[in-house]
């Protein structure tokens, strides 16, 4: 608990190779308590920290093993956050990374429609993760309902991403 605590302060005062391994610490303190759920939270945060210190590589490993705890515990809302970290944030994205196009698109069958904004943002990266896998009839149809969700709930986060991520195919 203490090591999670502090790995939360240290994302906060942008220390985030330091948030990393004290995720780390935590994570390995929750090995000594093999019954408790905060694993994947715990990759989740692990992920983020690497994410943001600029470690791709250790931030992607991390996201991938929170996507498989997730998966293990059927838990669609940690699956989608993990899909969310692999996808990364703004607009730079892998190019032909199908791992990542079907981690979004397992995360977005799991999702329900209770959770419009958490689906409109899974819809928006899978559309731009599409922009660069050559798969534009499966990108036009992810924009149409991505689009018309985001347009009807205009959940703040989800909207503007969903512009953006259209703008390239509208303005052909």
């Amino acid at each position: 608990h203490y090591a999670e605590r502090a790995a939360r302060a240290a994302m906060a005062a942008l220390g985030y190779e330091d948030a990393a391994a004290l995720f780390d610490r935590a994570l390995a303190a929750l090995e000594l308590e093999p019954g408790r759920s905060e694993r994947v939270a715990l990759l989740l945060g692990a992920g983020e920290a690497r994410l943001a210190s600029g470690d791709a590589e250790g931030a992607r490993d991390a996201f991938l093993a929170a996507a498989d705890e997730a998966r293990a515990r059927h838990r669609g809302d940690q699956l989608a956050a993990a899909a969310l970290g692999l996808a990364g944030s703004g607009f730079e994205v892998a190019l032909f990374d199908e791992q990542q196009i079907e981690l979004l698109d397992e995360a977005l069958a799991l999702v329900g429609d209770d959770q419009p904004g958490l689906r409109s943002r899974l819809c928006a990266r899978l559309s731009v993760a599409l922009s660069l896998a050559g798969n534009d009839s499966r990108r036009a149809a992810r924009q149409a309902r991505g689009r018309a969700r985001a347009d009807r709930l205009q959940p703040r986060r989800a909207a503007p991403l969903h512009r953006a991520a259209t703008a390239p195919s509208d303005s052909a």
